[in-house]
């Protein structure tokens, strides 16, 4: 009887430590979604007022969520996260430094910026169903 609630209390106590993890996975890229998404609807706020000044504190959070996705995500999905970045830091830079050789129109920037917007929670879906998180996830080595 005593093994039985021993062994029932184990099973018990792994089930709570992997949802325990699964939460923790979640989180992580739950952040990581939530500071890309604040980074492209910043970029359309500033973009309608027509005042390109993005607070560092946005990019920073931006280079941290490409970079943390690296090990949370496959690598189609860390190229795509990346392109945000790059392509909204580089919107900053033609529109703030005049940039030439780059240049971009406002309704160019809209339509990417619209279509992240709508792309990146439905990419993002699989890895935020808490239901579905693999706690057993294995980063594909991309070939060098």
């Amino acid at each position: 009887m005593a093994y039985r609630l021993t062994k029932a209390l184990g099973a018990e106590r792994n089930i709570t430590q992997k949802n325990e993890l699964k939460l923790k996975l979640y989180e992580k890229r739950y952040k990581i979604f939530d500071n890309l998404y604040d980074f492209l609807l910043e970029l359309k706020v500033k973009s309608l007022k027509f005042d390109h000044q993005i607070i560092s504190d946005t990019i920073a959070k931006a280079r941290l969520a490409s970079n943390e996705a690296k090990f949370l995500f496959d690598q189609e999905l860390v190229e795509y996260i990346d392109s945000i970045v790059i392509n909204g830091i580089n919107y900053l830079k033609v529109f703030n430094e005049g940039e030439s050789g780059n240049r971009i129109t406002l309704d160019e920037f809209e339509k990417w910026n619209s279509q992240c917007l709508k792309e990146l929670p439905e990419r993002l879906l699989k890895y935020l169903n808490f239901k579905n998180i693999n706690i057993n996830y294995q980063h594909k080595k991309t070939k060098a």
